[in-house]
Formats: C-alpha cells, sequence, structure tokens
C-alpha cells in the first residue's frame, strides 16, 4: 500500500509540473459515503479544492436533496479547454457502472484524492 501512495504522489507531482498556471482538467467526485458520483470540469483543481476545503461548493441538487459530492476521486489535466470539456460531456454520458469501473481501473481503493494534490500547492 505505501507504493501505491507514493506512486500518487509522484503523479501529482508530475501534473503540477506540466500543467502549472491555468490548467483545464475533468474530475469525478463523490459524497463521503462513496454513493453518488459526479463528473465537473475546472480551469483550477486546486482551487476547486480549497473550495471544497473550505465548505463553499454548490451541493448537487440530486433527487430533491442535497448532496455534497466533494471526495476527489479522479483528475486529469488537459493543456487545451475544448479537450477537457470535451472528456468531461464523454465521461458524464457513461452510465454510472462504466463510471465505477472507470474509477476501480484508475484509483482501485477509491482513494479520497484531495489530501494528497492540495499538499502539492
Amino acid at each position: 500500500m505505501k507504493q501505491q501512495k507514493s506512486s500518487f504522489s509522484w503523479f501529482f507531482q508530475k501534473l503540477k509540473r506540466k500543467f502549472s498556471g491555468n490548467t483545464y482538467c475533468v474530475y469525478i467526485a463523490c459524497n463521503k459515503e462513496k454513493s453518488k458520483l459526479i463528473t465537473g470540469y475546472t480551469a483550477s483543481i486546486y482551487q476547486e479544492l480549497e473550495r471544497w476545503s473550505r465548505g463553499d461548493y454548490n451541493a448537487v441538487d440530486f433527487a430533491g436533496k442535497k448532496i455534497q459530492c466533494t471526495c476527489l476521486l479522479y483528475y486529469k489535466a488537459f493543456s487545451g479547454k475544448r479537450r477537457a470539456l470535451t472528456k468531461a460531456h464523454e465521461i458524464s454520458k457513461w452510465t454510472m457502472e462504466k463510471k465505477i469501473n472507470f474509477i476501480k481501473e484508475k484509483n482501485p481503493e477509491w482513494q479520497f484524492l484531495n489530501e494528497q494534490l492540495l499538499k502539492l500547492t
């Protein structure tokens, strides 16, 4: 397990160096119970995570309930806004099962990646 944590850290260090400044990215986040998933797009994942950590976020309206999906499960940076937006729309159209399988492939233990990414700022 230690090896996996260090590989996440290495991964985030590499992304931070490669996409410093204005970053366009796609993310998948969930609520703390891991029962709801959202796909999002942002110009700065770091600012998004900082907002979430302060409790400043837009809760997702899900069947009349406000769901706080602030636990980052997947993140990918893009060098272009159009490419990121296209990927976000693509993932949004996936079935829940396909999203779950995708997350299991990229983040098998469903670790919340918020803290690891914020430590790099």
